[in-house]
């Protein structure tokens, strides 16, 4: 029912790091996914509060806080992850600083 309103076009990039902890890869992915500009207070990995700019609606997938969101032309890092179902999917409320 919400794969409707999943029509802006998100990239998603993330990198991995070599056994010294260098960047080694980054890899660039193109989804699908509703990007709100809603500024809330929400809590981040640490548990610290901060203010989201937005949220991105994508549908479920493996995704980390190290992986950096990208719209129109700008680079959002991951304040919070939150799983929300639909009726028959599963999907991520990915909440962005």
């Amino acid at each position: 029912m919400i794969d409707v309103y999943l029509q802006d076009e998100i990239k998603i990039k993330t990198s991995t790091t070599d056994q010294w902890g260098e960047p080694s890869e980054s890899s660039t992915e193109t989804v699908s996914g509703r990007f709100v500009y809603k500024t809330q207070i929400v809590r981040d990995a640490e548990g610290q509060e901060v203010t989201a700019s937005g949220h991105v609606l994508l549908k479920d997938r493996t995704l980390g806080y190290d992986a950096t969101i990208e719209y129109d032309n700008t680079d959002y890092a991951i304040a919070n992850i939150h799983r929300i179902r639909d009726f028959d999917n599963k999907y991520l409320k990915v909440f962005l600083k």
